[in-house]
C-alpha cells in the first residue's frame, strides 16, 4: 500500500501538479490506500505480543495517525519527512563540533540561524539577501501581525516590498 502511495507521488511529480491538484490526486488515490493500511493495522494490532517491534510499530502508527494523514490535506506537504531528515543530517554530523556553543542561549541562537539558512536554501532563497532584508524590515518596525510574510517560504524581495 505504501509503495502505491509513492507511485501516486511520482505521478504528481511527473505531471508537474500544483499543490491543489496534488491534493485532489492524493484524496482520490492515496486516501483509500491509507485508510486500508490503518484498517489492516487496527485488525492486526492485538495479534502481536505488546513488547514486540511490530506491536510497537502498530501502536506508533495508530498514535500518529492524524500526523500521518496530514499530507492528504495539503498538496505542499511531502508524503514523508526524508527531505527534512536530509536537511538536518548536517546537524547530526556536526554535533560534536558545535557542543561548545558558549552557553545554552548561544546554542539556541545558532540553531535558529542554521534553521533559517537551511529553510532559505530549501526554498531557493539566497540566505544573506534574505537575512539582510528581513532584519532591516524588522528593525524599521515591520508589523508583528505580518511576520509570517517574512518567513523564507513566503518571502521574495519584490513581493514583500510591494506589500509594505
Amino acid at each position: 500500500m505504501i509503495k502505491k502511495m509513492y507511485k501516486v507521488e511520482r505521478k504528481a511529480k511527473l505531471r508537474g501538479l500544483k499543490p491543489e491538484a496534488r491534493r485532489r490526486l492524493r484524496i482520490k488515490h492515496s486516501r483509500p490506500l491509507l485508510l486500508a493500511l490503518f484498517k489492516w493495522i487496527t485488525e492486526h494490532a492485538g495479534t502481536e505480543p505488546p513488547s514486540s517491534p511490530l506491536a510497537r510499530a502498530f501502536t506508533y502508527a495508530l498514535n500518529q495517525r492524524r500526523a500521518l494523514e496530514r499530507f492528504l490535506e495539503d498538496g505542499r506537504l511531502p508524503l514523508d519527512n526524508t527531505g527534512a531528515e536530509r536537511a538536518l543530517r548536517g546537524i547530526a554530523v556536526g554535533r560534536n563540533n558545535w557542543q561548545f556553543a558558549g552557553n545554552d542561549a548561544s546554542g539556541r541562537r545558532k540553531a535558529i540561524m542554521y534553521s533559517l539558512i537551511r529553510t532559505c536554501e530549501l526554498n531557493g532563497v539566497e540566505p544573506w539577501a534574505y537575512l539582510r532584508d528581513v532584519l532591516t524590515r524588522i528593525a524599521d518596525g515591520w508589523p508583528q501581525k505580518r511576520l509570517a510574510e517574512l518567513l523564507p517560504q513566503n518571502w521574495s524581495p519584490d513581493a514583500v516590498a510591494s506589500a509594505a
